[in-house]
């Protein structure tokens, strides 16, 4: 299931104009709210007639412990690097999770098996669905309940407040109201659940695959972020592939269940990056982990989108790219610069706002270059957006710095135009060479030409030079 788009819309800007207000009421309700998890040791012995309830036991505030069913496997112990929360829901026409678990299953290695535990949460309040639920698993999936790998929670129908007749929030209908609210409570029982129970907890959904090695991906991005987060992306689309803390998912449920009734999961997690202080987004590109689901958890809803970042081909000319510095005048989205599209060892790309006529592009060589040829791709793979409309392609002789984030490309010779999206050009030097330093080429300046109504991928960008 897929909640919003990944890029801001006119609905995150409205949403953030009162964000200083729910983060400093939410900051005096962390400091002063209790655990949303408690230990509770004689919920070990206690069984049901058709339920085996958990260890664990839930404290809402000013409410009664609440405990997870215990439907199939049994927690494991809590040194395991990574938790896999994945809430379920019954679609009437196509269900995925047994498709999702064997992809996360098959994509690790046994080794690495021992160190995450995946837990599957299903609601109560529709408990046919999660009979059938848990038959599925059982068949399926028997020898990893056995071994610890996999377990299944169900979540009580007295967890769930008031889901009916809510008011009505950026302009949604009642029913889909009813939805967000439920899944806002899902997913906050499920992080109670797993708090404090392996060093990290990632959030997928039931209708994803993930790439083979993901976990190894993971800790390298993990140790590559040096800077403060507390939340990683591993995929660019809803509540899919989310990683925090473990020691953090009580705050977070404590937030989701908060404001369920008011915000979508993916809004909530806006203010909660800005309530932890983390400093702009953290997503990992490639990203590891591809929504295959066709039917929506909201019913009669068909959404077949897909991430456009996911398994992203690594650069496919690459070019010689002697050493240069990049200048734009282009506004770059988060950390997506320039220098990704040119560093040909790197899986990145540039990405910017929507550019406007006369916009620039300029790369200065260190070095002044024998240029043999110059090739740019832009735009999303198969896709026909985010590319550069027109623009012509120049080199340059001499350079003038004009301030610290700017220069002047001078002595230009035009090269060519850029049409759908891409330009490659052999032969831009002369067949006699660079015999003179003149011959030689400083610098590389594109100018936008047209009117773009899109924002602008740039994949890569190879530069082969004469040796």
């Amino acid at each position: 299931m897929i909640l919003h788009c990944c890029r801001p819309r006119n609905r995150i800007w409205k949403a953030k104009i009162v964000a200083a207000i729910l983060s400093c009421a939410f900051i005096y309700y962390i400091s002063t709210s209790r655990p949303l998890v408690k230990s509770d040791p004689g919920e070990r012995s206690r069984k049901a007639s058709s339920r085996k309830q958990l260890s664990s036991s839930f404290q809402w505030d000013n409410e009664p412990h609440i405990s997870a069913i215990g439907l199939l496997g049994r927690p494991r112990p809590r040194n395991v690097f990574l938790t896999i929360g994945i809430p379920t829901v019954c679609r009437v026409h196509q269900r995925y999770f047994h498709t999702t678990l064997t992809s996360i299953i098959n994509s690790t290695s046994l080794a690495d098996r021992e160190r995450i535990h995946i837990v599957v949460a299903v609601s109560y309040l529709n408990e046919t669905c999660a009979l059938e639920v848990k038959d599925t698993i059982k068949e399926i999936f028997d020898t990893h309940l056995k071994s610890g790998l996999l377990e299944l929670i169900g979540i009580p129908v007295e967890t769930y407040p008031p889901i009916h007749n809510l008011r009505k929030t950026f302009n949604d209908e009642e029913y889909r109201v009813q939805w967000r609210a439920k899944q806002n409570i899902d997913y906050s029982f499920l992080m109670a659940y797993n708090s404090n129970r392996s060093s990290y907890y990632i959030h997928l959904e039931d209708d994803v695959t993930a790439i083979p090695g993901y976990l190894q991906e993971i800790e390298k991005y993990i140790k590559e972020t040096t800077e403060y987060w507390a939340m990683l992306e591993f995929s660019s689309l809803g509540f899919i592939g989310k990683l925090f803390r473990s020691s953090d998912l009580h705050k977070i449920a404590s937030l989701l269940r908060s404001f369920y009734a008011e915000q979508p999961c993916d809004y909530l997690m806006i203010y909660f990056r800005n309530l932890m202080l983390q400093n702009g987004r953290f997503l990992k590109i490639p990203t590891l982990f591809q929504h295959h689901g066709l039917h929506s958890s909201l019913p009669n809803l068909l959404r077949n989108v897909s991430d456009q970042f996911y398994a992203m081909e690594t650069k496919i000319l690459r070019g010689d790219n002697p050493s240069a510095n990049m200048y734009t005048s282009l506004i770059t989205y988060s950390k997506n610069y320039l220098t990704n599209a040119y560093n040909k060892n790197s899986s990145g790309f540039f990405w910017s706002l929507t550019p406007k006529v006369g916009d620039t592009l300029t790369i200065v060589f260190k070095n002044p270059q024998c240029l043999q040829r110059f090739a740019l791709t832009s735009g999303f793979p198969g896709k026909a957006s985010d590319k550069i409309i027109g623009g012509i392609v120049e080199l340059g002789n001499t350079t003038n710095a004009l301030a610290k984030d700017n220069v002047k490309c001078s002595g230009l010779r035009f090269v060519g135009e850029i049409k759908n999206g891409q330009i490659d050009r052999g032969n831009i030097t002369s067949n006699s060479g660079c015999v003179h330093l003149e011959d030689k080429t400083a610098c590389i300046k594109l100018t936008f030409t047209e009117k773009h109504t899109e924002w602008l991928v740039i994949r890569e960008i190879a530069v082969f030079t004469i040796p």
